[in-house]
């Protein structure tokens, strides 16, 4: 299984997910599933649309973060947004990984 991540901590939406869209294209080939962490005050409606465009044939999982995102380039606090990718999920791989984001998405929200 290749995982590759990206991030963009531009302020637009617009901006933001197609800066982390095409350095995710520079690096992997279309993804089998795609995680999306983003600060709250982004347009959740421009991501989609932009991810459903470039990526229309892969889930798509998401959730807001108020505290920053870690990517392998490091932890960024504030604003910003981080993408991670799989390219091989089999249905049988893909439901214990949802399981395991349902649990820490749970786990995060008793820490708030």
């Amino acid at each position: 299984m290749d995982i590759t991540t990206s991030y963009s901590i531009q302020s637009s939406s617009f901006e933001a997910i197609n800066e982390a869209i095409d350095k995710l294209n520079l690096k992997i080939a279309t993804p089998s599933l795609l995680l999306i962490y983003y600060s709250e005050n982004y347009d959740i409606d421009i991501f989609q649309a932009e991810l459903k465009k470039s990526f229309p044939n892969t889930a798509i999982l998401g959730c807001t973060s108020c505290q920053g995102f870690m990517t392998n380039e490091g932890y960024f606090s504030g604003t910003g947004l981080a993408l991670w990718l799989s390219m091989i999920i089999t249905e049988r791989m893909a439901q214990p990984l949802f399981q395991i984001l349902i649990r820490l998405m749970k786990w995060q929200g008793k820490q708030h």
